[in-house]
């Protein structure tokens, strides 16, 4: 009988659905004699399993080296280096086992154990139990930068009445895979308003930033890792109501600026790894906006434009507007002008988050006109503006509660609505409406988002969280 057994310890008792799972796996030894084990770095050996204790899918999650010996085409992994591990000692190993799987667990209870087969069976270990729960979203933002990653946060109601702010870490797997991260967990703050999360300004930029308006106060972070605490930033706000704009921007310098919308009045917070503070306003020319875009044109030293569309409505005349600032100081780049009147309400629209220079396109939804059917309008900003052709949208197979539109790499418009319970979907290559999925729960959240070729379509399922499906192109 072996002097080695394998015991398993979850860091955190309760998780949400798509939320990072950390665990320890140890390899102890019982025995008065040094044993063999697998190494505490490399590829891993483990495999968990987690069984729903009210019955349901039991799910296998293997690392590196298991993945590998079962997935048919998938090269081989070294084996994990040996390692001694001395009498009346263990060797503990870190894994995160919703980063390893392929994609979410389901809300439950679940009973987790772990076993191996290097350098010969080990386990299962005893059970450790970890309760997955959905969502219960505050507030929440996303958006795609200009090589088509995609960045996300979201403020969550905890069971403790807290508020955590969760981070998107990486799609680099597929969204199915992606885990969020806990900011500031020794932290407290009041219930959150406002999120916005930041995009590179340049190409050699890698920093993310979070931030989010609560009990009067801005605060922001870097994105975390989970073996470090990063420093949480805090600022006054100017104003009760002030609020974020849908995303902020970060410079090669490590510094950047998230904006804050106050009535008709944009500030603007300058950020660095150790303070945020208040860079400069600007007055907005059309009164107080109904909504609002934000752009980042320029290189990664800041040295660009921000401009800001948003609608107004004043006097019962709804009015698209642009004006720009430089970064740097708030300096006019471009006064204020009305790109367009809309005689119908604005659905949905998009525009790139950054890119190096200020021209750039605009889509917006509109509608309905009398015979039912809608229109996707296109606007060439900013140095000439120009309508670019509209695109025809029929009605949707039954009335739309919420829509989405985005641009493709290549061009295609993607477009997607959802009723009570069908998610839809078209292009500009094929102006006819698809089904996407059906019976579904469609919460606050609800976005389309397109790479060079792929489109996908998320949405806040109440019971479960954030769910995704792949349109067609």
């Amino acid at each position: 009988m072996s002097d080695l057994s394998l015991e398993l310890k979850a860091l955190r008792p309760t998780v949400l659905v798509q939320e990072s799972l950390p665990v320890t796996t140890s390899v102890v030894n019982h025995g008065t004699s040094v044993q063999t084990g697998p190494a505490a770095d490399g590829p891993s050996p483990f495999v968990y399993q987690l069984r729903p204790s009210a019955g349901g899918e039991t799910r296998v999650v293997s690392s590196d080296l298991a993945m590998a010996a079962t997935s048919p085409g998938t090269p081989q992994a070294d084996p994990p280096l040996p390692y001694e591990i001395g009498p009346n000692s263990s060797l503990p190993r870190r894994e995160d086992i919703a980063a390893i799987a392929v994609r979410p667990f389901a809300p439950a209870s679940y009973a987790v154990t772990v076993s191996t087969n290097y350098p010969h069976p080990l386990g299962p270990s005893a059970a450790v139990n970890v309760q997955v729960v959905p969502p219960r979203v505050v507030v929440a933002a996303a958006v795609v930068d200009p090589s088509y990653d995609r960045f996300m946060a979201f403020a969550h109601t905890d069971a403790d009445g807290s508020f955590p702010v969760l981070a998107l870490h990486s799609e680099a797997a597929g969204a199915q895979a992606a885990v969020f991260l806990r900011a500031a967990t020794k932290e407290r703050w009041a219930k959150p308003d406002s999120i916005a999360v930041s995009v590179p300004g340049g190409h050699e930029v890698v920093t993310r930033w979070v931030a989010w308006t609560a009990g009067g106060t801005l605060l922001a972070t870097t994105d975390w890792e989970p073996s470090r605490a990063p420093s949480l930033l805090r600022a006054n706000l100017p104003g009760a109501g002030a609020r974020l704009v849908s995303s902020g921007f970060c410079f090669d310098d490590h510094t950047g600026l998230f904006f804050l919308l106050e009535g008709a009045t944009l500030h603007a917070y300058r950020f660095s790894e150790k303070a945020i503070e208040k860079a400069w306003s600007a007055t907005l020319a059309g009164g107080t906006p109904e909504r609002t875009l934000i752009r980042y044109a320029g290189n990664g030293r800041g040295e660009g434009a921000v401009q800001l569309v948003w609608l107004s409505n004043e006097g019962g005349k709804r009015r698209l507007m642009l004006q720009s600032w430089h970064a740097r100081n708030g300096g006019v780049a471009l006064p204020a002008k009305a790109l367009s009147e809309l005689a119908l309400p604005v659905l949905a629209w998009h525009m790139p988050s950054a890119g190096e220079t200020r021209e750039f396109r605009l889509l917006v939804v509109s509608g309905p006109v009398p015979d039912g059917r809608f229109a996707c309008l296109g606007f060439q900003l900013e140095a000439n503006t120009e309508r670019v052709p509209t695109l025809r949208i029929p009605a949707p197979p039954s009335p739309a509660q919420q829509w989405s539109v985005t641009a493709a790499g290549d061009g295609t418009t993607v477009v997607a609505a959802h009723d009570a319970g069908t998610i839809h979907s078209m292009t500009s290559a094929n102006a006819t409406w698809r089904t996407v999925a059906e019976h579904v729960s469609v919460g606050s959240f609800f976005d389309v988002y397109a790479n060079y070729e792929r489109a996908y379509v998320q949405w806040l399922d109440p019971a479960f969280g954030f769910r995704y499906a792949r349109l067609s192109m």
